[in-house]
């Protein structure tokens, strides 16, 4: 939130998210915590939530079952969200987006910060209401450290 209409790195959405993980690292290695791994591919920490296409999410609920929270990261995959009036949609990765939340509203809609997006590099935000997707993937990850999820693999389960 902090480069708000700034360009973080080469201003690509994932850049902003592994970047975020960086200093999140090191301010808990400061604090002589262990700290949290960087992204790895598109794998961001542990997985907290999933959801492909029209299928159920997992786990069953939501967002708000899985508990995302503030500094979770989203990773789009070719994904299509369409209102649940069908009056707009809007898409998420070509094929691939990433995004850092900054805040789960009551009905589960996602408030998030990200940088290129329609071609614009520098950091805005946004807000997915993840349960309008209706093609492609959206995946949730938790920062975490190596001690507590292991290492990190950059693959899709």
């Amino acid at each position: 939130e902090q480069q708000m209409g700034t360009k973080v790195g080469n201003g690509e959405c994932w850049t902003l998210a592994n970047d975020g993980l960086t200093a999140v690292a090191s301010a808990s290695t400061d604090r002589g915590e262990e700290p949290c791994m960087s992204s790895k591919g598109y794998v961001h920490g542990a997985l907290i939530y999933e959801k492909i296409g029209r299928k159920h999410p997992e786990p069953p609920g939501g967002v708000l079952a899985a508990g995302v929270a503030r500094g979770d990261i989203l990773q789009f995959w070719k994904a299509r969200l369409e209102a649940k009036d069908g009056r707009s949609w809007k898409s998420a990765g070509a094929p691939d987006h990433t995004a850092v939340v900054t805040r789960v509203e009551h009905n589960g809609v996602i408030k998030t910060v990200e940088q290129n997006m329609g071609g614009v590099k520098i950091v805005k935000e946004s807000t997915y209401d993840v349960d309008e997707l209706v093609e492609g993937e959206v995946r949730i990850f938790r920062a975490a450290g190596v001690n507590w999820v292991g290492p990190l693999e950059a693959t899709w389960p």
